[in-house]
């Protein structure tokens, strides 16, 4: 996750929490578009192909 710009790293974070793409956009002030990209290129850089993926990483790294 050294990989990850510090916002993909937030978007991780709250994605990992089970917050909503809208949810998520409301707290960083973005549109629910911006953090769907933000979620692909996270997880295009990690590997990951779900979202239940997203979680179990971060569990696994206790970022969460």
């Amino acid at each position: 996750h050294e990989a990850l710009s510090d916002r993909e790293f937030e978007v991780l974070q709250l994605l990992s929490q089970g917050l909503a793409l809208a949810a998520v956009g409301e707290r960083l002030h973005v549109s629910a578009k911006t953090v769907s990209t933000h979620k692909a290129r996270l997880m295009q850089k990690l590997n990951l192909h779900s979202v239940a993926d997203l979680v179990k990483y971060a569990v696994e790294h206790k970022l969460i």
